[in-house]
């Protein structure tokens, strides 16, 4: 079982549909918001070089947002353009707008996250997005440390899994993976709490990351 399990509602009441994309992001967002409270951190992940299962390896380093705040986070912004105002991002790099902008720094150079939400077994990244986040954190560089996230399930398609070993292989370190499965683990851990949302039963969705991740 996995995140994509859970998602799709594989099991269960499925008397309704299941949420969207957009639901999803916004509960994410919260969450970011509880652990920044509690002074947390959350690991990022890489596709392993190989290819093969194991899938996932986790990054040296984690996320540190203890810096986060509620005027720091924006939830499906209309473009990257209205971020770096001034920063002359023209229209070829602007087509693209993030499900979640993160700014997890009060420096002069301030960090940001762009996270891309993905949650179903069809869902991917398109053309535009793999080849305008790499030249748009590009032309970003000494201005502000940008990262590209992508949180996603092991439970992942094909697809999105290969696009993210070439983001792996343009960014490096500016970009990562951030699992749904880790997410739920966390919300649980963490004390993460939403009326009716049982995130004690969210943890059997994080079953296949045993053996999808390294180190897990």
């Amino acid at each position: 079982m996995n995140a994509t399990d859970f998602f799709e509602k594989v099991q269960g009441d499925r008397s309704l549909p299941a949420s969207s994309e957009s639901f999803w992001t916004a509960i994410f967002a919260l969450f970011l918001l509880h652990i920044a409270s509690k002074n947390d951190e959350l690991r990022v992940w890489k596709p392993t070089s190989t290819g093969l299962r194991p899938w996932y390896e986790p990054q040296v380093q984690k996320l540190p947002l203890s810096v986060l705040d509620f005027s720091g986070l924006a939830v499906e912004p209309c473009s990257v353009v209205d971020i770096w105002r001034d920063a002359g991002v023209d229209s070829t790099l602007g087509g693209i707008s993030p499900d979640i902008v993160a700014r997890i720094s009060t420096s002069p150079n301030k960090t940001f996250l762009l996270i891309e939400n993905k949650i179903t077994s069809g869902a991917t990244l398109n053309p535009n997005q793999i080849s305008v986040y790499p030249r748009l954190i590009e032309f970003l560089k000494g201005r502000d440390d940008v990262r590209l996230l992508v949180l996603q399930s092991v439970g992942c398609s094909q697809r999105l899994y290969s696009a993210t070993r070439f983001l792996r292989s343009k960014l490096l370190d500016k970009f990562g993976i951030l699992l749904w499965e880790v997410v739920f683990r966390v919300m649980q851990t963490s004390g993460f709490f939403i009326h009716g949302l049982d995130t004690a039963d969210l943890e059997r969705f994080s079953a296949d990351a045993a053996t999808d991740c390294k180190d897990w």
